[in-house]
């Protein structure tokens, strides 16, 4: 683990730039869950159903080599129970550089309601501001009402929607896209 951003009430927070056996496997078993519980979330690819284990942790592992990546990961009681991404414009994106996305930020259906997916906001927008990262981007499903409302509460603007978002089966999903400023953060 690189460092750690946050230590209150059994929860920890860090930027990784590694993750052990335990942590990975750990983080596959939060992300499984979270699917599972009808809560599928953007992984490079979209989960309607819960993939295989090896997928997942060939994507958490690969996601670490992408310099454009930052990843966060969470623990709750001493368990990897949340995780978010920052993605960067890449380098040849030169009209972008002052903006990230945030990506796959998700929390297991067990921890939920600890206040870790708003501390895990909090501190990739501290990450980014300190980064020289003006503006955050982010979208998200419409069927997901408290993440619509965290970015909500948290200062993200509603800038756009679309109808046909994501797609599970045969049924379109409308998507939100939202952007915060980072001036005072």
């Amino acid at each position: 683990m690189e460092s750690k951003l946050c230590e209150a009430k059994n929860i920890l927070i860090f930027k990784v730039d590694t993750l052990s056996a335990k942590e990975i496997g750990e983080l596959c078993q939060a992300a499984k869950e979270t699917i599972a519980n009808n809560m599928s979330f953007s992984l490079g690819f979209n989960y309607a159903n819960i993939p295989e284990e090896e997928l997942l942790r060939r994507y958490f592992l690969g996601a670490l080599l992408v310099p454009e990546r930052e990843q966060f990961i969470c623990k709750l009681n001493n368990v990897v129970a949340g995780y978010l991404e920052l993605l960067r414009p890449s380098n040849n994106q030169v009209t972008k550089k002052f903006s990230a996305e945030v990506t796959n930020h998700f929390v297991a259906p067990w921890a939920r309601e600890s206040g870790i997916a708003k501390k895990m906001l909090i501190f990739a927008e501290y990450t980014a501001k300190k980064n020289g990262i003006s503006v955050l981007k982010l979208a998200v499903r419409d069927s997901l009402v408290e993440a619509k409302n965290l970015y909500t509460n948290s200062g993200y603007h509603q800038w756009g929607s679309c109808d046909k978002y994501e797609k599970i089966g045969d049924q379109y999903m409308t998507g939100h896209f939202f952007y915060k400023e980072l001036e005072d953060v």
